[in-house]
């Protein structure tokens, strides 16, 4: 009987033990749990951050997409109007040409229908004198 209690009694240690052992086991465990959570946690942040940032880095890349074709539509706007304004230049100078050849023309006619005015005076006077002396006698030539 001796040996049977002393049998349980070393049961009952080693069931302590083991009841002890598991308690430690259980908060041990416990602790690591609660450190991956936190460990988790900690990564979930971090990944978190790390969209933000590239969804960040996404628009701005975005907006500079969009700026580089306000660009080139602007450059493509401003080949255009420049290639306009050249045509017109062209025009202006076409038509400043014109203007330049008639007024040309314009103060040739001038100089010539003065002198076509001036002309018929003279003839008129140089007729008068010619009428003058043709008329007189030639005693009072002179």
């Amino acid at each position: 009987m001796e040996e049977d209690l002393k049998k349980q009694g070393e049961a009952i240690e080693d069931n302590r033990r083991a009841i002890h052992f598991t308690k430690v086991s259980t908060k041990e465990m416990d602790n690591h749990l609660d450190e991956k959570i936190s460990s988790l946690d900690n990564n979930l942040d971090g990944t978190t951050k790390s969209l933000n940032s590239i969804t960040a880095v996404a628009h701005q890349a975005k907006r500079e997409a969009q700026i580089r074709d306000l660009h080139i539509s602007l450059d493509k706007r401003s080949q255009d109007i420049q290639r306009r304004a050249r045509g017109l230049e062209d025009k202006v100078d076409g038509v400043s040409k014109e203007v330049k050849d008639l007024t040309t023309r314009l103060a040739n006619l001038e100089e010539k229908v003065l002198t076509e005015q001036r002309r018929p005076f003279l003839s008129t006077t140089c007729r008068a004198r010619l009428y003058y002396k043709r008329d007189r006698p030639k005693s009072d030539l002179g």
